[in-house]
């Protein structure tokens, strides 16, 4: 092909045709010029393909991510909405001891009050495209701004959680001290517990009824179970299901 146009050019040469020389070459070099458009074209189609296949999979992961948080953080509603339950029996027990009681019962909702309800999200699609650079092909500003809000949320709620869970940890310690018998006091099963397992063991209802140490301990159990309640069911998780909404509009756009 080169071969063929250098032939022409030295054709028109030779015949002393300058004019439809200039045509020529001017014609030559749009050829060129438009050759290097197209695979400029096909190029950026090609890297707008890739980009967008990524774009996808990052929204695939960050909604797999978000769902498995979503069902996780109503697992976790629901015991700790059972928690709270049970510190008000408790309280109310203990503010009139009847003459006939169920030991195994009451041992079980004295503990279940100990165990400590965690439940961290996933950030790890987010936190993996933060380090790798790849926050840019997101294209809504609003889902990048939903994503940030909630990590930070979650984090800021966790800082005052993790300090509740030090207060249920010294609960446990007490209260495991007015048991004497055969029975885990740590790294328990909650499922176990509930099915209200028979244990042999001693302890005063008087006691620990008597004592304002773990009274207190029980309301403030209570009442910072109640936050956590309201602060996952009414905060969290509709942020993290308003997020996976919003990732499911981007996926239909790029789909």
């Amino acid at each position: 092909m080169l071969r063929f146009f250098r032939q022409i050019r030295q054709r028109l040469i030779t015949d002393n045709k300058f004019s439809k020389y200039l045509l020529y070459a001017i014609g030559e070099i749009l050829l060129v010029v438009i050759g290097i458009l197209i695979a400029l074209q096909v190029n950026n189609w090609n890297e707008g393909r890739k980009l967008n296949k990524d774009r996808i999979n990052i929204l695939e992961n960050l909604k797999m991510d978000l769902v498995n948080d979503a069902e996780n953080y109503k697992t976790n509603i629901y015991r700790l909405q059972k928690r709270q339950e049970i510190a008000g029996e408790i309280l109310q027990f203990l503010e009139e001891i009847p003459l006939e009681i169920d030991s195994s019962d009451t041992v079980r909702k004295l503990l279940i009050l100990g165990y400590i309800e965690d439940h961290n999200p996933s950030f790890a699609t987010y936190n993996e495209i933060l380090g790798s650079g790849k926050l840019g092909l997101l294209e809504s500003n609003e889902l990048k701004i939903d994503l940030a809000n909630y990590k930070s949320a979650f984090e800021n709620f966790k800082v005052i959680e993790n300090n509740w869970s030090e207060d249920i940890k010294d609960y446990e310690r007490i209260i495991s001290g007015y048991f004497s018998g055969n029975i885990p006091l740590q790294n328990y099963d909650l499922t176990e517990i509930s099915a209200g397992k028979n244990y042999k063991l001693r302890f005063s209802l008087n006691e620990i009824s008597d004592n304002y140490d773990v009274v207190t301990r029980i309301r403030h159990i209570s009442y910072f179970t109640k936050i956590q309640v309201d602060i996952k069911k009414n905060n969290l998780l509709p942020t993290c299901e308003g997020i996976i909404a919003k990732i499911d509009e981007e996926l239909k756009k790029h789909s």
